[in-house]
């Protein structure tokens, strides 16, 4: 039982690594290079591609792959075995520039549907005339080659949509709307909107005795009244404020959550636009249409492309 209530005591001798085997060259007689890395090499196949662990790293184990798994191999040249070597490595320089190249043209997809979500036109155009635009351009300017790399870009409607947890965050923001909002924030604040016409007895004032004194003295104001024609209504709190500071900054507070309206203006125009009878498919994503139309942040699409698991990117 001391054994295992026994401290480790900082004088005691660190433990011993692992016992890490070394790649040898003569291993191709047997069909194997290494596969791993300098520091922690492991067996791989040149046939099937089949790394093996570290401890594989042994004659007899990679003579007993090859007789069981490649039978017909047996007794082949060390030059067979080297010729296939370099067609594995052509192999892995291929996936790894096919995935850089596929990172690459889907990055490139959602450059092409923001402008055209912001344009306010079909995600068809990609299609039908961005990219084929695009592949002419390049093959006049730049070469066929350029031309054929353009052609790898997926430009289609279903992989143009950008991001359905869009509609998610629009359903989270109407929550939150109705939080900041449970009640309707006109009720006792009409005064703000016209201070010279408000009615206390019909809920429009709902201030307290020092301010409603203040309110009334600034609805029997000629000179403010002249003021409240000429100037917007943010501008003419703001020439209250000198005087009454504190009725003024009430309005102001009120008035701040309401300055960006404007883009609920603007979605319903955008909405008009981009919702017709031509594309009534695109019910689905609307949200997510509506999102990139007005939102002036450029999305963050490194993060997008070169950060999601490879096996979501589409080609």
């Amino acid at each position: 039982m001391e054994k295992y209530l026994k401290r480790k005591n900082e004088d005691d001798p660190p433990p011993k690594s692992k016992f890490l085997r070394k790649y040898n060259p003569d291993f191709i007689k047997y069909g194997f290079v290494n596969g791993g890395s300098e520091a922690v090499p492991r067996a791989q196949c040149v046939e099937c591609g089949l790394t093996l662990s570290n401890e594989a790293l042994k004659p007899s184990k990679l003579q007993r792959h090859l007789e069981t798994k490649h039978p017909t191999l047996v007794g082949k040249p060390v030059e067979f075995f080297k010729r296939k070597e370099d067609g594995l490595q052509m192999q892995k320089r291929s996936i790894v520039s096919l995935t850089g190249n596929s990172k690459s043209a889907l990055k490139a997809s959602y450059l092409v549907a923001r402008h055209v979500a912001q344009s306010k036109k079909p995600f068809t155009i990609a299609e039908k005339l961005v990219l084929p635009a695009a592949v002419d351009m390049c093959r006049e300017m730049i070469g066929e080659a350029a031309a054929k790399k353009l052609l790898t870009i997926p430009l289609s409607n279903d992989t143009v949509n950008i991001s359905d947890s869009v509609s998610q965050h629009l359903s989270q923001l109407a929550e939150k709307f109705d939080d900041y909002f449970p009640e309707d924030p006109r009720e006792g604040h009409m005064w703000i909107l016209d201070p010279f016409s408000v009615d206390p007895t019909a809920n429009d004032v709902a201030l307290p005795s020092h301010l409603e004194s203040q309110l009334l003295e600034v609805s029997t104001d000629s000179i403010l009244k002249l003021q409240w024609g000429k100037l917007d209504l943010g501008s003419f709190w703001v020439a209250v404020s000198k005087e009454y500071p504190c009725l003024a900054l009430r309005a102001v507070k009120l008035l701040l959550p309401f300055t960006t309206t404007y883009l609920c203006e603007s979605g319903f125009s955008i909405l008009a636009t981009t919702k017709t009878k031509a594309r009534n498919r695109l019910r689905a994503m609307l949200e997510a249409t509506l999102r990139v139309s007005l939102s002036p942040i450029p999305p963050r699409l490194d993060l997008i492309v070169f950060g999601r698991p490879k096996c979501l990117i589409k080609r």
